[in-house]
């Protein structure tokens, strides 16, 4: 719902050139303001800025001119008979709009129109190269005196072997093919080859060019040397006389002299970087003679691109084309799938050969073909290692001010790669860092194996399968983002320029516009990167989409972007773009209120300083549209509401309002002076009042100097500040509250349990917290440290139960990826990571296989999953024992494997793993935090237990006297204690206390008498409580010297029935609370009871 909307600025202006009146249009979003004033919760406050309408210059409903002189600009006379109070409202709306104000008018300090043009990020210079002279030197059948070829050596030139047809036509061919493979690149430049030239020929050529080139225009010059000498250290290349007989050295600064600025020169020769290292000598030392005669400008405009360095040879490998240089600059996806062959050949599947490269289905600029995809993933890979490696600003300069330069600028990064594999090095001017083992590269070579796989399959006429490059790269940008958000001021993203190619793709453009609404929203620098990146003509072209889920994506862009570089509001007059956020602004259904209120702004940019804004705005019909969304509204009860607001200046500006509102309404209902029959000069009732320019006089200029705005207001100032930073500031805001929040939680929780801890002799499990039958067969039990949760893991089940609300959901069977053939795999252990912030449930199934899930509720969904083992036993199931102290976490595995492997999580990657050396499975892990987590203990079905250090990489003690399976083992550290102790318990019923320091036998141990079939510490009750769980249907309570504390045989009740043989048991990290599951899937809870003090 639009409360109210203000008539954008300056369209009053451009209807009254003369005027000084200005209307103008705010919107800002304040719901809590004006929620009891229009009586709806999401209101969108008209804000105005600047002069709105002026006293001196009053209009008249009565037909007579104002004491203060003629009729105001916007005066319209109306009869009485004709003025009822719907016609009043609108008529107010026009002359006045209706403001509603800001709790505060902070003065802003805004950078005007001009001082956005100074910083803008976008690229500045803009050229195009329309002009390319092709001089092939080639003299075929002649080799050069300087070069001595060995045999086979390259021969194709452009891809044409000249050796296969008469010399001249093999010249002829090769200029045509040259220019071919240029027009892919720019089709709309003149191209003019140049065949084996003389001296004069190419002056002729050279002026030519300049001369119909415009001024700005950049010309091109490509010249292949490959038939003539090498160029000289003096800076000269090679032509031939007139009568073909003689080489003729041609210097650089004279051929700069006749082609002028700006100017590109391609070497495609060997000795090419001296032609570089002179030009840059001689222009630095003859500088100043160069100022003089006015050839500055030509000079610093020139680019180079040369083959290889000074004193270097180009490549005469049979392999490559002799024109290598050239093939990776004007052909480059067919090059660069050639050296991919070259180097990866024995990778690919044997049906894959080279000839099969001239064959690839598709075209070039279709994106849908093999073709066209290799080259869309070409240029989005270029382009990313192109802007992660060169300044900003070079950057702009070479790939973002000319469509034909940045082609070749992309494609001079391939030779770089190519070239270096045979000792040439590839030279430019202005020189660029060396970027041929830049990390893309490598996603470029896998997209390129992907689909060459694919080549057989495609040539028996198996459609194509479409690359997962940009999908990937999409994942990786929304993986970098959130993280982003963590860092004040995080290191750009490299697969920024990425998204640039993906807004072309209708399949990714929706996601990328998603993401790209997230990096912007980070900050002014994020903006100011995205347009550095060239970005902004392509979210200006998709204005033109008609698609309706762009629209809350485009808009926010748009805001982000006009929030921080006003000068990007002039693209919105090109194809008449505004109409895309009238047609928003318009669109009450599907746009929500804040995406309008942002469409409202746009427009507000485009209108305010801008008179081609306030030409289409009226055009457009756009006061009409912002009349229209106020027609409902009840302005003036509004306006009154905010009179009496408790902020004193919004109440002051109200109250003129009302009052300015009321006195026009007066004079209105006063009726016109005169006959009644007096036809008004300026208003015909038939005409709408606002559906075309109305006719409006002029004032006089000694009038407007003397009017005074009743209200100003700073809407688009306040709207540059608001959107100009991170709406996740609030976010942001919100998570450090809610981190607060936690901890303060945390340290509750533990104080509270510590408050409630119960005296050694009382330490009875005899409350019952709660009992229940559940569906599955519990195999491990885990408590929420912080949270009233408990979980239980079935065979492959998760229930989870809230123990205070009794409210009950499960995670239902992992997904079908990960599971085995094997049906018998079932979860055996459980664990919590991250349990006092965002909890993950870890866990480990019978099969060998470590699950991680996120949000421990009916919403549960699988983060991870990985194997850390493929050969366990299936009976014996994966131990776990998850070690957090440290950053990353550690997680230790093991089961029937021979081996205990140690998992960095974070990275999902194996950090260390040990030799237990023992033939039976480990059934027990127990981490030693007093080591930092260095040492650990194992325990197998033997009844072995051994002392592992992972600085050792081995077990460094050996504790022998249980002969049964170990059940547990914990370490130990009692308060009043000398020191870390362990304790272990084995299936057979005994449980032992070892001294670390004496590994003879252990120092302390009891009998309990019954197979223990699952044993759990608390460490914080007494001195140590233990838990076990046995064959003869019952739980004991003891000490860790074996004192019994309690037994739990019967459930609670009247019939009090036996419970089942306890397979599971746990206790609470820090409360006095015991839960375990029985084999009857009867699970069972109990706490200590409250004892009065």
């Amino acid at each position: 719902m639009l409360a109210a909307l203000h008539v954008i600025e300056g369209i009053s202006k451009y209807i009254s050139p003369h005027s000084h009146d200005v209307v103008c249009a705010r919107l800002v979003h304040d719901p809590e303001r004006l929620c009891s004033a229009f009586g709806h919760p999401s209101v969108l406050v008209v804000m105005s800025s600047r002069v709105v309408l002026h006293e001196a210059a009053a209009p008249t409903l009565n037909g007579q001119q104002s004491k203060q002189g003629p009729p105001a600009p916007h005066s319209i006379t109306v009869p009485a008979s004709e003025l009822d109070p719907e016609f009043l409202k609108q008529l107010l709306l026009y002359l006045d709009a209706t403001l509603v104000f800001p709790r505060k008018s902070p003065q802003l300090s805004i950078p005007e129109v001009a001082e956005f043009e100074e910083n803008s990020t976008r690229p500045k210079e803009r050229m195009k190269t329309m002009c390319v002279a092709l001089v092939l030197c080639l003299n075929i059948g002649v080799d050069p005196p300087d070069v001595i070829k060995v045999s086979p050596c390259a021969r194709m030139e452009c891809w044409i072997d000249p050796t296969k047809m008469v010399s001249q036509k093999a010249l002829t061919k090769i200029g045509a093919e040259l220019q071919r493979q240029y027009e892919r690149w720019q089709p709309k430049a003149r191209y003019k080859p140049c065949l084996d030239p003389n001296m004069e020929d190419l002056k002729k050529l050279c002026t030519s060019l300049r001369r119909n080139a415009k001024a700005d225009d950049r010309v091109l010059f490509h010249y292949n040397g490959h038939g003539v000498p090498r160029p000289t250290s003096n800076g000269e290349i090679w032509v031939f006389n007139k009568q073909f007989t003689q080489y003729m050295p041609l210097s650089i600064f004279e051929l700069c002299r006749w082609l002028g600025g700006p100017s590109l020169f391609v070497y495609d020769c060997s000795n090419a970087g001296m032609l570089i290292r002179y030009f840059v000598e001689t222009y630095e030392r003859n500088e100043d003679e160069f100022v003089k005669q006015g050839l500055t400008d030509t000079f610093k405009n020139t680019i180079i691109l040369a083959a290889c360095a000074a004193n270097e040879q180009l490549p005469q490998a049979k392999e490559l084309p002799a024109d290598v240089f050239t093939a990776c600059l004007t052909t480059p996806v067919k090059m660069a799938l050639r050296w991919f062959y070259l180097q990866n050949g024995p990778l690919l599947d044997k049906d894959v050969s080279l000839d099969m490269f001239d064959r690839i289905p598709g075209q070039l600029n279709d994106r849908r073909t093999m073709l066209g995809e290799l080259n869309w993933i070409f240029t989005a890979v270029t382009d990313t290692i192109a802007f992660n490696s060169l300044p900003r600003e070079l950057f702009q300069r070479l790939f973002r001010s000319d469509l034909l330069l940045a082609s070749l600028f992309r494609n001079f990064l391939l030779t770089e790669r190519v070239l270096r594999a045979y000792s040439c090095h590839p030279q430019s001017h202005p020189a660029l860092p060396p970027m041929h083992s830049h990390p893309m590269w490598q996603a470029w070579d896998l997209a390129v194996h992907t689909c060459l796989c694919q080549l057989p399959a495609v040539a028996a006429n198996i459609p194509y399968e479409p690359s997962g490059f940009f999908a990937e790269q999409l994942t990786a940008f929304e993986v970098w983002l959130s993280f982003a958000r963590l860092q004040p001021r995080p290191a750009p993203p490299e697969q920024l320029p990425v998204l640039l190619q993906v807004l072309l793709s209708q399949a990714h453009r929706t996601r990328a516009l998603e993401l790209l609404g997230k990096f912007v929203d980070l900050g002014p620098w994020a903006v100011g990167l995205v347009l550095s990146v060239g970005i902004f003509p392509y979210i200006s072209k998709l204005l033109q989409s008609s698609t309706r889920e762009l629209r809350p994506s485009l808009v926010f862009l748009w805001t982000k972007i006009l929030a921080v570089d006003r000068t990007c509001e002039t693209d919105l007059a090109k194809d008449e773009q505004h109409r895309y956020f009238i047609s928003v602004l318009q669109d009450s259904k599907d746009m929500s209120a804040e995406h309008r209120t942002m469409a409202a702004f746009i427009l507000t940019c485009f209108v305010r300083h801008n008179t081609q804004g306030k030409e289409l705005g009226v055009q457009s019909n756009l006061m009409t549209t912002c009349l229209d969304l106020m027609a409902d509204e009840h302005i003036l009860s509004a306006l009154r509401s905010l009179a009496g607001d408790p902020y004193p200046e919004v109440a002051e500006m109200a109250s003129r309002l009302v009052d300015y509102l009321l006195r026009k309404a007066t004079n209105a209902a006063a009726g016109p002076v005169g006959s009644p029959q007096e036809k008004p000069r300026h208003y015909a009732p038939k005409r709408p009042l606002f559906g075309t320019r109305p006719e409006l006089t002029r004032p006089r200029d000694d009038l407007s100097a003397q009017s005074v705005p009743i209200v100003s207001t700073h809407f688009v100032e306040q709207c540059c500040q608001q959107y100009a930073q991170p709406r996740t500031l609030d976010r942001d805001q919100d998570e450090k509250q809610a981190a607060d929040w936690r901890s303060a939680k945390v340290t509750r929780t533990i104080d509270q349990a510590m408050r409630q801890r119960p005296r050694e002799e009382q330490i009875r499990f005899d409350e019952l917290l709660f009992t229940d039958k559940l569906a599955i067969k519990t195999f491990a039990v885990k408590f929420h440290p912080f949270e009233p949760l408990l979980f239980f893991a079935g065979a492959n089940e998760i229930a989870i139960l809230n123990y205070e609300t009794n409210e009950r959901f499960s995670i239902g069977c992992p997904d079908t990826r990960w599971q085995t053939p094997r049906s018998s795999a079932r979860i055996t252990a459980l664990s919590l990571l991250n349990a006092h912030s965002s909890a993950l449930l870890l866990t480990g199934s019978s099969d060998g296989v470590v699950r991680i899930w996120r949000d421990c509720t009916e919403r549960a969904e699988m983060v991870t999953a990985w194997r850390a083992f493929t050969e366990l036993a299936s009976d014996d199931g994966l131990v776990l024992e998850w070690d957090q102290r440290k950053t990353p976490g550690t997680l230790f595995t093991a089961g029937s494997a021979r081996t205990i492997r140690i998992w960095d999580v974070q990275h999902e990657r194996l950090a260390d793993e040990m030799s237990t050396g023992e033939d039976s499975a480990c059934t027990c892990l127990a981490v030693d935090w007093s080591t930092d987590g260095h040492v650990f203990a194992a325990g197998f079905g033997d009844g072995s237990l051994y002392l592992f250090d992972r600085r050792q990489r081995k077990a460094t003690q050996a504790l022998r006297g249980h002969k049964s399976l170990l059940v547990n083992t914990f370490f130990h550290d009692w308060e009043g204690g000398e020191g870390p102790r362990i304790l272990s318990g084995c299936r057979e019923g005994s449980v032992r206390l070892w001294d670390t320091r004496v590994a003879a036998d252990s120092y302390m141990r009891f009998e309990v008498r019954s197979r223990i079939t699952a044993m759990e510490l608390h460490p914080l009750l007494g001195r140590g409580v233990v838990a076990c769980g046995l064959v003869n249907n019952s739980v004991n309570v003891y000490s860790v010297f074996g004192d019994l504390y309690h037994s739990i045989k019967h459930h609670e009740g009247f019939r009090g029935e036996r419970i089942g043989i306890p397979i599971a048991l746990a206790f609470h990290p820090f409360f006095a609370r015991l839960a375990f599951g029985c084999d009857d899937q009867i699970t069972t809870a109990y706490t200590c009871a409250r004892k009065k003090p």
